[in-house]
């Protein structure tokens, strides 16, 4: 399934600003009627249907007036991860992204650490449209078109990779994810 896309609605300041929900159907493939986010600070604070019911989705996405999807959560996250990843990563060569997203944390992550190539992926088509968008109104040289990537289908579309980040996947996917993923970076990253 899809995250749902909220988006932003009225001139109102964002801390609130009522948002409406664009996409009926959650990551778990549940369908669920329109709905209202309250938004606040930014963020989405809760997602509820019409009859003011709470919806649980594990992630929102709010669309932007230039069109792009973007993920509160990673906004939020992404220089607390880019703190980890600057002592974790080798300092050249290819860094796979599994499951980019909105391409948020892609393109703050190349522009922090520009002797490393970074390969986006997702296996959602829309989301990739957004990461070629992202890049093309705020271009990295340093990251690479984002590949159509379900880590379920062998062969990826990838032989090789000198670093492997995975960080909007693993908590809302079923465990096959997990196993696969495990197993197709065991056969692109290097010994070691």
């Amino acid at each position: 399934g899809h995250a749902p896309v909220v988006e932003l609605l009225g001139q109102a300041p964002a801390q609130d600003r009522v948002a409406r929900v664009d996409h009926r159907v959650d990551p778990l493939g549940l369908e669920h009627e329109d709905g209202v986010a309250q938004v606040h600070h930014g963020g989405v604070e809760r997602v509820t249907d019409l009859r003011g019911a709470r919806l649980a989705w594990p992630r929102v996405l709010l669309r932007h007036a230039a069109g792009l999807l973007e993920s509160p959560a990673a906004e939020r996250n992404k220089q607390p991860i880019l703190d980890v990843l600057e002592r974790a990563l080798p300092p050249r060569g290819v860094v796979l992204e599994i499951a980019s997203g909105t391409g948020q944390h892609v393109v703050h992550f190349a522009r922090a650490l520009p002797a490393l190539e970074w390969q986006p992926s997702d296996p959602d088509a829309a989301l990739r449209q957004t990461i070629e968008r992202r890049l093309a109104l705020d271009p990295e040289r340093n990251v690479r078109t984002p590949l159509t990537l379900d880590v379920h289908d062998e062969p990826w579309p990838i032989e090789r990779a000198d670093a492997l980040v995975c960080i909007n996947m693993i908590h809302i996917a079923p465990w096959s994810a997990a196993v696969a993923l495990f197993r197709g970076a065991g056969r692109r990253l290097p010994a070691g």
